[in-house]
């Protein structure tokens, strides 16, 4: 049976009835069935969802999951299908902490911090403070002020871009606004958002950055997710830059 994914936010939900034919699920005891649902799939309307490992970059929460299914109607413009057979959460993807969440929002906000221009060491901060904040080197208001500042930057930038949009102001509010995120409160939203600003800000420059982006960071994701990158990288790279 072939092997998709799906993401989910908090920590121990039910199956019950809602919008989509369900509604949450039980996460505590693994794997797990849910039953299936009447009627036929439709995208974004009916059915358990779930997207390929590609995918996964456009759906990131805070958890994600390996689950089994069959019959998912899947169109090749779409970056998720569905299906209402009996859906099986096989297991989580452990690696995927709150920590984890953090160093990655922060590696793919760094990738586009060059395109802030001036406001470039404002972001590089921000996302060290992150950093350091996901390591347990950095106090809840130090990440808190990095944060303000870089999305102080990022206002400036949206609007400056909005008198006066050139070519080298494509992207520079949503670098800014990466950072920002990367630095926000909430491990899952700072991964979620920064990856999200990220594409938007090479989207800004060309509509083939952006897809390089999200293959980037689609490949940086799997990175993390299959213990290729650590936190204990992230603390060397740290250790390097202090001496």
């Amino acid at each position: 049976m072939t092997m998709w994914y799906k993401t989910f936010a908090g920590d121990d939900l039910d199956c019950v009835t809602g919008a989509y034919g369900h509604g949450q699920y039980r996460l505590s005891s693994l794997p797990t069935t849910c039953p299936e649902i009447s009627g036929e799939p439709v995208l974004c309307r009916w059915g358990y969802h779930v997207c390929r490992r590609e995918h996964v970059i456009f759906h990131l929460s805070t958890h994600i999951a390996a689950v089994e299914i069959e019959g998912v109607v899947y169109r090749d413009d779409d970056d998720k299908g569905a299906s209402c057979a009996p859906l099986t959460v096989v297991r989580l993807l452990d690696r995927w902490t709150p920590q984890v969440q953090r160093l990655f929002g922060c590696d793919v906000a760094a990738r586009v911090a060059h395109l802030a221009g001036e406001h470039e060491p404002t972001c590089h901060a921000a996302i060290l403070a992150a950093r350091r904040y996901a390591l347990g080197l950095c106090s809840d208001d130090d990440l808190a002020a990095a944060a303000e500042a870089a999305r102080v930057a990022a206002c400036e930038l949206v609007a400056a871009e909005a008198t006066e949009a050139t070519e080298a102001t494509a992207g520079v509010g949503e670098a800014a606004d990466a950072a920002a995120w990367a630095a926000g409160r909430g491990a899952a939203r700072a991964a979620r958002a920064a990856a999200r600003a990220a594409r938007a800000a090479a989207l800004a420059a060309a509509l083939a950055a952006r897809r390089n982006e999200t293959a980037w960071q689609s490949k940086l994701l799997w990175q993390w997710l299959d213990g290729h990158r650590t936190p204990d990288d992230v603390r060397r790279e740290l250790e390097e830059l202090e001496e």
